[in-house]
């Protein structure tokens, strides 16, 4: 089990380098989200730390942008990459790469079938949903035997548009602010969902963290386990990591390491882990 971060910032990377096997390096061209990340400096960085570098291409890719896309990829074909889009999977295959490649697709790959279909893509690790039960993962990875990448802890990505949503209702509403940790809240919803909006696009997040901490010993079968570090300050980051390498180097009990993580004050929820999510019917008023 390989412990990955999201990086996107190279001070996040500064601290967490001596305690991480992976880092997810997001950059401005082609990552979703990120801040201020120098690639060739930040891989510098993971190799001084005997860190495994993952250049993330996860942004919705459009057709003129595949050969800036191709050339990205052959001046870094020496490095792991983590990618959501078929068409660029295509492109490392035909690059001869396809080994280096993590296949991630936050909700679609959901039991063993779907793993078994990825994994013979020649994927170096695929993606499991973290909206379907842990004893599904558990039991999908038993019948699959797939090399896994799992988020274990981190706020989960809820939706994704390639249009910037935020720009388009300042415009509505004629208004102006900033476009900095920013939160929407629905008409129905009693919370708020963390919005962020860049230019590759606006994503929305759960307003919670997920944890897999009490059964991590469980998921030991990972190839990645990923923290997401969106939202989180350094310092929490850092601690959270350290608690979760002494749970599976069992230099703690899971009970302990709980309390080490309730002591952080961050808001916790199980999400998806013991409960499937059910579709009802909403109530019809005549």
């Amino acid at each position: 089990m390989k412990i990955t971060v999201g990086i996107y910032n190279i001070e996040t990377l500064k601290k967490v380098a001596p305690i991480v096997d992976a880092a997810i390096l997001n950059i401005e061209d082609f990552s979703c989200v990120y801040d201020r990340l120098d690639i060739d400096s930040s891989i510098e960085i993971c190799k001084k730390n005997n860190v495994e570098p993952i250049i993330s291409i996860n942004k919705i890719v459009l057709e003129d942008e595949l050969i800036n896309v191709k050339e990205f990829i052959q001046k870094y074909k020496d490095y792991t990459f983590i990618i959501s889009d078929l068409g660029v999977a295509q492109i490392c295959k035909e690059l001869g790469i396809i080994n280096n490649i993590i296949f991630d697709s936050p909700t679609m790959l959901c039991n063993s079938l779907d793993l078994e279909l990825y994994s013979n893509y020649g994927f170096k690790a695929v993606s499991l949903s973290n909206e379907i039960t842990l004893k599904d993962v558990i039991d999908s990875y038993n019948e699959s035997k797939a090399n896994i990448f799992y988020q274990v802890f981190g706020r989960k990505l809820m939706f994704y548009s390639k249009r910037r949503l935020v720009d388009l209702y300042k415009e509505f509403r004629n208004l102006s602010f900033e476009n900095k940790d920013l939160t929407i809240k629905e008409e129905k919803r009693i919370y708020e969902i963390p919005i962020i909006q860049t230019k590759n696009g606006t994503f929305c997040y759960r307003q919670y963290l997920i944890s897999q901490l009490d059964r991590i010993i469980d998921l030991n079968f990972l190839s990645y386990a990923y923290f997401e570090s969106l939202r989180l300050d350094d310092e929490t980051l850092f601690k959270v990591i350290g608690t979760y390498k002494k749970v599976i180097d069992k230099k703690i009990t899971v009970e302990e390491g709980l309390k080490e993580i309730s002591s952080l004050s961050i808001d916790i929820e199980e999400g998806f882990n013991y409960d499937d999510s059910v579709p009802t019917k909403e109530e019809v008023i005549q």
